[in-house]
């Protein structure tokens, strides 16, 4: 039998140890580095997803709110060619206006916010611009319908006169 010192013997067993605390360590990093890995793969996958949605969710909001300003635009069109066909310039005035708030609130559109915009847009400028143009109209038509009765009277008082003046012949 061979005598082993028991401070070697405790040596070669810390070295066992060591050894196998070293190959548990580097096992560790390389499942470490294989879970950074795998979860950069699975953020990126992620992020294209959301990016993808994202991408989706503002192609159809500016759908619809195209189709919704589109729709207010002709109708806002149709009200003033009716109410103000002679007054071509204020007609271009309006609609390029009226295009550069479509066109602001389009290319804000991707915000959050952009529902809030386009009421905002229509209530600060379309609503007013028609209140205006109807208010002209109105004065316009009020004045036409002064006219008209102011004539009609002259008419009416003439009319009076000579069915007046024909009875008086008549029982003559």
């Amino acid at each position: 039998e061979s005598v082993v010192n028991p401070d070697v013997e405790a040596l070669v067993v810390d070295h066992d140890i060591l050894q196998t605390l070293c190959q548990l360590v580097t096992q560790q990093q390389k499942d470490i580095e294989s879970l950074r890995i795998d979860t950069q793969h699975s953020m990126e996958n992620l992020l294209s997803q959301v990016e993808n949605t994202v991408q989706a969710f503002s192609t159809e909001q500016k759908t619809i709110v195209n189709e919704q300003l589109k729709h207010h635009y002709q109708r806002v069109e149709h009200l003033m060619k009716e109410k103000h066909s002679g007054d071509s310039k204020r007609h271009d005035r309006l609609s390029q206006t009226l295009s550069q708030t479509v066109t602001t609130c389009v290319n804000s559109a991707i915000s959050g916010r952009m529902e809030k915009c386009v009421r905002n847009e229509i209530k600060s400028n379309v609503v007013p611009v028609v209140q205006r143009v109807l208010a002209a109209s109105q004065d316009q038509m009020n004045q036409i319908f002064q006219q008209k009765l102011t004539s009609t009277d002259a008419i009416i008082q003439e009319c009076v006169r000579k069915v007046v003046h024909t009875e008086g012949l008549v029982n003559a």
